[in-house]
């Protein structure tokens, strides 16, 4: 082979990598519009935002009738970006949008069976007082 070929063949090579790795970087996926798993809960969660030491944040519900507080926890990873947002809205009431997920009896998290928010998108509501 002679190196033009060669070098022909290696740009075709390099563009169709290219082609790839960006089809794979744009995916739905990265954007959170396809589930982490094919059967899933998409759920939306109206609260307002609390941060708990040690714990991290997590949406809280409460109900009208009988004052009951489900706490949906937001799985986050170390972004800063994310966790300035969160900074923000903690104590306000939010609505966020993402796939929920119920930890196992067995997992490490504190507290055991919590429900948690993967894969959220989140923002500052107003509710009127009643």
């Amino acid at each position: 082979m002679t190196d033009r070929k060669v070098t022909h063949m290696l740009k075709y090579f390099i563009a169709t990598l290219l082609l790839v790795v960006s089809g794979y970087l744009i995916s739905p996926r990265c954007f959170g519009d396809e589930p982490p798993d094919a059967r899933h809960i998409k759920a939306e969660v109206v609260g307002v935002l609390r941060f708990q030491e040690g714990r991290g944040y997590f949406i809280s519900v409460q109900g009208e009738e009988f004052k009951v507080e489900n706490k949906v926890w937001l799985r986050i990873s170390e972004n800063k970006i994310i966790v300035k947002q969160l900074e923000k809205l903690t104590g306000h009431d939010v609505e966020a949008h993402g796939y929920l997920e119920q930890m196992a009896e067995n997992d490490l998290s504190v507290p055991k069976c919590r429900m948690e928010l993967l894969d959220f998108e989140i923002k500052a509501i107003y509710i009127p007082q009643r």
